[in-house]
């Protein structure tokens, strides 16, 4: 069942078969994830947030048409449940006071991640620093691997405008990076 194609397995599920969206699942849940630890900026969130999406999906599969690629109505279900949790998150904490303990924890165990994995660190903090809309465009592009007509048909954008997005975003990133690796050169 795992050799099928997406479009099957959407018809299997569709027709009561679990073990056919369980391959779907499993064939997407990691890109999911990442996708909402992007957002989210962290782990438990994240994986509740894949998980969450996944049943949605499980729950409207019925209402999906085909139009677009599954992946895509995926992406777009959990793009809308991680605005959903940030704004959820931004409200409670809007009156509430961090524990200053608690923050100085944080803060030394982020400075002891960024020690073990700089460099890795440095691009997450850099796509980071990217506007929403040129970071979202990079990782369908490098990460995800869509092509530009999914990207297209999935942003609900013009293929231009997926086209200058991801140039924008790479050029940034460049010139982010040079003076890096002259660092590393010289």
């Amino acid at each position: 069942m795992n050799s099928l194609s997406d479009e099957e397995l959407v018809r299997l599920a569709k027709e009561g078969q679990t073990e056919a969206f369980g391959y779907l699942y499993s064939r997407y849940r990691y890109r999911i994830f990442r996708l909402a630890k992007s957002r989210l900026q962290d782990d438990q969130l994240a994986k509740d947030a894949t998980q969450e999406t996944f049943l949605r999906a499980l729950r409207g599969l019925k209402g999906f048409r085909g139009d677009s690629k599954f992946y895509g109505w995926v992406y777009v279900i959990a793009v809308n449940l991680c605005a959903g949790v940030t704004r959820k998150i931004r409200l409670e904490h809007k009156h509430c006071r961090p524990d200053p303990l608690y923050l100085k924890e944080e803060i030394e165990a982020a400075e002891f991640d960024i020690q073990k994995q700089k460099f890795i660190s440095k691009i997450d903090d850099e796509l980071d620093g990217l506007p929403r809309i040129l970071r979202e465009a990079l990782i369908l592009r490098e990460i995800e691997g869509m092509s530009y007509k999914e990207m297209a048909h999935t942003l609900n954008i013009s293929l231009n405008a997926v086209a200058s997005r991801v140039h924008c975003a790479r050029k940034r990133l460049r010139e982010k990076f040079a003076p890096h690796f002259q660092e590393v050169v010289n």
